[in-house]
């Protein structure tokens, strides 16, 4: 075996155009923002710690047997685990027996690698002169069982995809090219196998081990076609096959993103410093997280039907699958190979293309808690914002908030020493609460809670339910800015530092040991910082620690009320029990779920900046939400996000339906005894 057969070549060749590939591909990512030594520490601390084993249970859990899919579609689920078995299996099996077959032995070991998916075609030829062994027959049976799984999960995709059509996206030649590379080779290695069993006779005692193989043998012997002469062509064929499946890897979305996503998951678990922007930078102003979770989403879909915007637009280009196909089209024709000698004008237009995607989102993040490769697609959504940004390519409502944030520190646009004026509507309450130089607590009240009227009644409550705790806090007054959540959702993140450094200030200047806030915007801000030995609290989280401090008492109401979970107390930040909790300690209370809950909790369309860059979709989101709290039946909307609950008022006073809606810190207080 001094000179390699066809196949053998074949798969050389193909495999040399996969690293060729890689290099490819690792040239855009190098484009990206990136800084060795922060990006080593980062790989280091995930590699040899105990993370490693969390990558691994993900990796076995999520990459593999695709626990997230189960729940979702149960036919898909099958497909991709069938695969995610069946091709594993094949490769692990494959290099096994190749290292115990005798034919190999004289081979160095990296040559061997070329002839492992072809060992069979040896030991068919040597059958007469080998015997067949216990650990011959099991690889025999596990070759025809991983290949049997593969064809089955390809099969079911070609069903779901092509006859189904369950995929909301247009499939595409990349699409038809790796479902025909991943399956037409496994259907020629039958082939393979079936032809060398009838071109050397062999005896159907060894035959039978390759199930699948033998029983194909049986069913095209009749044919009578010289085996012989067909076998070395169609192995040769096989090894065609392989090479262009294994050379399509990297040119290939769906075929790439089996390298991605395990990539993805051990990114996921690495600290977020890892990433950012540091002493060397690429000419894209995205980071290497950022451009290898592109390449991760594949267009698969399940984003589509969750996307609160899709239901109201119907336009995929909006979904972050759709959005991120533009995204990455315009990446690789303005920084890819292409990207030296294209005319930069030409890419403009889809510039401006994906300018718009990117703001037609409410940042909800109900699609991340569906996405099988497990992208952080909030975080990629806003980082694509900032990619805008840096372009010059955003609404021009971004630069008016920014403008009034710059000039009155809130993004209403109102005096910054108004910020505490809803405290003079206040009875009963010492005005020296609201003044105090230290205090144990700060109540950071937010811009919407702040100067909105229809929201003022969630700053007054809160606060009376702190008095009547007799918990030692005050306000920052004038001296709060915004926490510089819209600047982050605009993709103005360097804006927002300042905003956030001041209030760290004031905060640490009043000796404070806790920060509450009744807006999950501000609070998911704040936790997102670092702030020393300062406790962040929302509000649900800490009336619910008075009420076990025994703080707080109810008296019975008999009420029917529903909970709306606002995206960034939920999804965002985690908490879901607290505001239940809360609720069910009141005598007499009936809390009724909405259909959809906690995680699955549709957007009420006041997110992401959405409502100043289109109102009009803002409003129709919210107008879906409204309807699906009506069917509840209940008598209360009870939320704990301000902004919910202006968007969900001011909505239902438009269309002039009637409901009934109030924060939790307002029923709270209305309930209290005493």
């Amino acid at each position: 075996m001094t000179n390699h057969p066809l196949f053998v070549i074949f798969f050389m060749v193909g495999t040399a155009v996969f690293f060729t590939g890689l290099a490819w591909r690792l040239f855009l990512y190098g484009r990206g923002q990136w800084d060795f030594r922060a990006l080593g520490r980062g790989v280091l601390s995930t590699l040899f710690t105990r993370k490693i084993l969390q990558f691994v249970r993900s990796l076995f859990l999520d990459g593999i047997l695709q626990r997230r899919l189960f729940g979702q579609d149960k036919l898909r689920w099958l497909m991709k685990v069938l695969i995610m078995i069946g091709y594993p299996g094949i490769l692990i099996a494959g290099h096994l027996k190749v290292e115990m077959m005798a034919q190999f032995e004289k081979m160095p070991h990296l040559i061997r690698f070329f002839y492992a998916p072809f060992c069979d075609y040896y030991y068919f030829r040597d059958g007469s002169t080998v015997s067949l062994g216990i650990s011959d027959a099991l690889f025999a049976v596990s070759f025809d069982l991983f290949g049997a799984m593969i064809l089955t999960g390809e099969f079911i995709a070609i069903y779901r995809r092509f006859v189904a059509k369950t995929s909301k996206f247009k499939s595409s030649i990349g699409d038809i090219l790796a479902v025909n590379l991943l399956g037409g080779w496994f259907i020629l290695r039958f082939f393979c196998e079936a032809t060398s069993i009838l071109t050397y006779s062999l005896q159907a005692a060894v035959a039978q081990y390759w199930f699948v193989s033998f029983g194909l043998s049986k069913v095209i012997a009749p044919l009578g076609l010289p085996w012989s002469s067909l076998n070395y062509p169609l192995w040769s064929l096989s090894g065609l096959f392989l090479a262009a499946l294994v050379a399509a890897i990297p040119f290939n979305k769906k075929l790439w993103h089996i390298i991605t996503i395990p990539v993805v998951m051990l990114i996921n678990l690495m600290p977020k410093e890892a990433f950012g922007p540091g002493t060397r930078k690429g000419s894209l102003s995205l980071s290497i997280k950022d451009l290898i979770a592109l390449d991760s989403c594949v267009k698969c879909g399940s984003c589509v039907d969750v996307c609160p915007v899709f239901t109201q637009t119907k336009q995929l280009e909006i979904t972050m699958g759709g959005f991120f196909k533009n995204l990455q089209s315009f990446i690789r024709r303005a920084y890819g190979l292409p990207g030296f000698y294209l005319v930069p004008g030409k890419t403009q237009g889809l510039l401006k293309e994906c300018s718009e995607q990117s703001y037609l989102c409410t940042l909800c993040g109900r699609c991340e808690t569906v996405c099988p490769a497990f992208i952080d697609l909030k975080d990629l959504r806003i980082e694509a914002r900032e990619f805008m940004v840096d372009k010059g390519a955003y609404p021009p409502a971004v630069d008016r908030v920014v403008e009034t944030v710059d000039r009155v520190h809130n993004i209403v646009g109102e005096p910054t020493e108004d910020r505490a004026m809803w405290v003079q509507a206040l009875g009963g309450v010492p005005e020296q609460m609201f003044q105090k130089e230290k205090a144990e607590v700060i109540y950071f009240v937010g811009c919407v809670a702040s100067y909105f009227p229809m929201t003022k009644r969630i700053p007054q409550s809160f606060v009376q339910i702190l008095v009547k705790a007799g918990v030692d806090f005050t306000l920052l007054g004038g001296d709060e800015w915004c926490c510089g959540f819209p600047m982050i959702a605009a993709g103005m993140k360097q804006k927002a530092g300042a905003l956030m450094r001041h209030n760290l200030e004031k905060v640490k200047q009043k000796g404070a040991k806790a920060v509450v806030f009744t807006c999950p915007s501000c609070h998911h801000t704040w936790n997102e910082q670092r702030h020393g030995e300062i406790e962040i609290f929302h509000a649900t989280q800490f009336i619910k620690k008075l009420i076990d401090e025994g703080k707080i008492r109810f008296k019975g109401n008999p009420a029917k009320v529903t909970y709306h979970d606002p995206c960034d107390l939920g999804r965002t930040s985690g908490v879901y029990d607290a505001p239940r909790q809360i609720l069910k300690a009141i005598p007499g209370v009936e809390l009724v779920e909405l259909v959809r809950n906690r995680e699955e909790s549709r957007c009420c369309g006041g997110g992401g900046d959405l409502e100043m860059i289109r109102p009009d979709l803002s409003a129709a989101l919210a107008e879906t939400k409204i309807e699906e709290i009506k069917a509840t039946g209940a008598d209360l909307l009870i939320s704990a996000c301000q902004q919910c609950l202006r968007t969900i008022l001011s909505t239902a006073r438009k269309k002039k339906v009637p409901i009934v809606a109030m924060d939790i810190t307002e029923f709270v207080l209305k309930n209290m005894d005493g």
